[in-house]
């Protein structure tokens, strides 16, 4: 009985959770803004949660990354409405650099790059954390 509660101990102590490491992810596809994660010693810039869809989405943050680096992004227009957020879709680029999200568009005329650090939740789920602009 000894020995099994002992190999029974030693199972449940020695399974870890597989991790998915970035760039084992398949970033091409429509991801929307599922929710938003507080800042803490991981994500010091808190950071929204992404999770796969089948469309970008209206009144919604979402970004549909092609296979050839090209990015449609749906962000909050430069337009203020208070207090309603409107949202507006730009074209841009993407390119993944191991845990980081290099996303470029333009904006009003200016080329603006955010730096994003991934966290994987699932392959369908996943953190961007902003990092800060180039």
């Amino acid at each position: 009985m000894k020995i099994h509660f002992l190999l029974l101990l030693i199972l449940l102590t020695s399974c870890k959770k597989a991790e998915v490491e970035p760039q084992h992810v398949d970033f091409t596809g429509i991801w929307e803004m599922a929710g938003k994660k507080s800042s803490s010693k991981g994500l010091p810039n808190g950071g929204m949660v992404l999770r796969r869809a089948t469309t970008l989405p209206d009144e919604n943050y979402g970004f549909s990354f092609k296979e050839n680096g090209q990015l449609t992004a749906r962000l909050e227009s430069m337009v203020c409405l208070f207090p309603h957020i409107t949202f507006a879709t730009y074209e841009g680029e993407w390119r993944q650099e191991n845990n980081r999200m290099l996303i470029k568009r333009v904006v009003l005329g200016e080329e603006i790059i955010s730096n994003y650090k991934i966290t994987v939740v699932t392959a369908n789920e996943v953190i961007f954390s902003y990092e800060k602009d180039l």
